[in-house]
């Protein structure tokens, strides 16, 4: 048995949730502002909340992205595997929620606007979460090891 074994069914486990949970809005946001449910017709506060959330997702992903990778190197300090795996999973889990809230937010926005640029972030955040799904390669990178192995 290897050194570097990460039981891998938490992570999938967790990330099959936030899909779900970044899955179901979308469908709602789709149905209501198809349905003609939008609340904001004026095409100038539209517009407004389009570059706002566009800045606002902009900002979060450099912020969330940089925090990220100060904590991926504070964890190569950490003296046991053990540890910086239990510390990875906390990293992984914050990724995935800054990722479903952008996601949520997008579909919020659609029902109050029915702009379809909203419902193609909320779309975009999807393929993104399902790209992050756990694997080998993006372990070892992470957390520096190429000795890692899943259980």
């Amino acid at each position: 048995m290897s050194l570097y074994t990460i039981d891998v069914a938490p992570f999938k486990k967790q990330h099959l949730t936030y899909i779900a949970v970044s899955f179901i809005p979308m469908v709602i946001a789709y149905v209501l502002a198809s349905r003609g449910y939008s609340m904001l017709t004026d095409p100038t506060i539209n517009e407004v909340i389009k570059w706002v959330f566009l800045a606002g997702t902009f900002v979060a992903s450099f912020i969330v992205t940089r925090k990220h990778k100060e904590q991926l190197l504070s964890i190569h300090g950490l003296p046991s595997f053990d540890e910086q795996v239990a510390q990875y999973k906390k990293i992984y889990d914050q990724r995935l929620v800054v990722n479903v809230i952008i996601g949520i937010t997008a579909c919020i926005l659609y029902v109050l606007t029915a702009r379809r640029i909203f419902i193609l972030f909320a779309l975009f955040d999807l393929v993104v979460l399902l790209v992050m799904f756990p694997n080998k390669n993006v372990f070892r990178r992470e957390l520096n090891n190429n000795e890692i192995t899943f259980k």
